[in-house]
């Protein structure tokens, strides 16, 4: 009985760590929508957590591609940081979303960190 309460257990984590996680990117997603042109236009390849406190603190890699001005297919990377309090996440409006490279290096993950005061 002890066995099955435990293995119990152990699912209900993961399932609970993978449910974050998914929050976490899909929130990062639409952070970047916001910031697209066409948004409805939006195909998102990708999102990531890569960096951050794992805990409160997230940095997200978001790939996207979307229509540009011109009516052109572009695809576009980001850097999203989001902050957790308890089971509410929240963001800096002006800092939180920022154009990265196709693989952000460690550098530019460590200075979304800095620049969205995680600690």
């Amino acid at each position: 009985m002890k066995k099955y309460l435990f293995i119990s257990l152990i699912l209900l984590a993961l399932y609970s760590c993978d449910g974050k996680q998914a929050i976490i990117e899909k929130t990062a997603r639409e952070r970047v929508a916001e910031r697209l042109k066409s948004p409805d236009t939006a195909d998102f390849i990708s999102a990531e957590i890569v960096g951050g406190t794992m805990d409160t603190a997230y940095v997200v890699h978001v790939v996207v591609d979307a229509q540009n001005d011109f009516g052109a297919k572009k695809r576009s990377s980001y850097l999203v940081a989001l902050k957790q309090d308890g089971e509410r996440l929240y963001w800096d409006q002006e800092k939180a979303v920022q154009e990265a490279g196709v693989k952000p290096t460690k550098q530019e993950i460590a200075l979304m960190a800095q620049i969205n005061d995680f600690q």
